[in-house]
């Protein structure tokens, strides 16, 4: 409440996790064992009961698997595919927007990179197993981002943002240091 009396806006994201995501990847003796263990429901429940704005990756990411070109999640990766953390980007960033009457500095897509080495956290789990042979997947996706020039001088929102290692894949796209403040 303090932060909007200010003018200011408070936002939670529901990250997804892998194991929700894609669920049918799991072995069988796993079924319903995400909801069991799952403290989900009662945080999107009490988010909207209190009236705190959210954004629920985590049902988008579930409705929109099966439609999406690319993975959302890689083989051996815990986290959001690089591609995946861009769609969040997008997401999180086209809500902003929605909440600010000027308009912010924004990118478009260039299309994507295709490799056949996994970048960043796109195999996490495969690096800590130290392995002697790879459980790489035969090729990744990278997003193409690119700032609109023209709209660099636009209004930089301030923002502080507490997050975890799902952030971090955000940041690592590098577009956020050219939208928000310093």
């Amino acid at each position: 409440e303090g932060i909007e009396k200010r003018g200011g806006h408070f936002l939670v994201v529901i990250a997804p996790s892998k194991e929700s995501t894609i669920p049918e990847n799991l072995p069988s003796y796993y079924d319903n064992s995400i909801a069991i263990r799952s403290d989900y429901r009662d945080f999107a429940e009490g988010y909207k009961k209190n009236h705190i704005r959210y954004i629920d990756l985590s049902k988008y990411f579930r409705e929109v698997k099966d439609m999406s070109s690319y993975q959302l999640f890689t083989k051996t990766g815990y986290h959001w595919s690089v591609y995946g953390a861009s769609v969040a980007q997008d997401t999180i960033l086209k809500y902003c927007q929605s909440l600010i009457a000027e308009p912010m500095p924004s990118y478009i897509r260039k299309g994507v990179e295709w490799s056949d080495t996994a970048r960043d956290a796109d195999a996490d789990f495969e690096d800590v197993m130290n392995l002697p042979f790879s459980l790489q997947q035969s090729s990744y996706v990278y997003p193409k981002l690119e700032m609109v020039e023209s709209t660099l001088k636009n209004k930089r929102p301030k923002v502080i943002i507490i997050g975890d290692s799902f952030f971090w894949q955000i940041k690592n796209l590098k577009s956020l240091a050219n939208i928000f403040s310093e």
